[in-house]
């Protein structure tokens, strides 16, 4: 903080991978318990668009299998009329996703923990960086 009270950024950093991943995977966790199922399956696969091809290729299959799945519920049609279809096929996804979206949570986590997505590393600023970093905070102070 500076003598005012109000706080400065650092100019022209970039937060790294691992700080998007814990930003994500926080969102999801909060989804996981404060949302609800559907929306955490599809905040899980969503997720899966930005995971490196190294995790992505141990958890495709997984993904695959879940839509697979998803789809094979969304297509059946068993039931009276439309509304016992309808709460039958709302009932079964429910129990599908409450199946796949936790295991594919963990598996994403897993997957990426194993990589060594998940390991706390700081960016790395060269001497010159750093050098103009304590210029920049000394111009704004004067």
């Amino acid at each position: 903080m500076s003598e005012d009270g109000e706080e400065r950024k650092v100019r022209k950093t970039m937060p790294t991978y691992t700080g998007f991943v814990a930003a994500s995977l926080n969102k999801i966790f909060a989804i996981s318990i404060e949302g609800n199922i559907y929306d955490w399956y599809k905040a899980i696969q969503n997720f899966s668009l930005f995971i490196p091809e190294e995790v992505k290729k141990q958890v495709d299959e997984e993904f695959a299998k879940a839509r697979k799945d998803v789809d094979d519920v969304l297509n059946k049609s068993d039931g009276a009329d439309f509304y016992t279809k309808q709460v039958s096929q709302n009932r079964n996804l429910t129990n599908l996703l409450a199946y796949y979206a936790p295991r594919l949570t963990d598996l994403v986590v897993n997957s990426l923990d194993k990589a060594g997505y998940l390991k706390e590393e700081y960016a790395r600023i060269s001497s010159k960086s750093l050098k103009d970093l304590r210029e920049l905070g000394e111009e704004e102070e004067k």
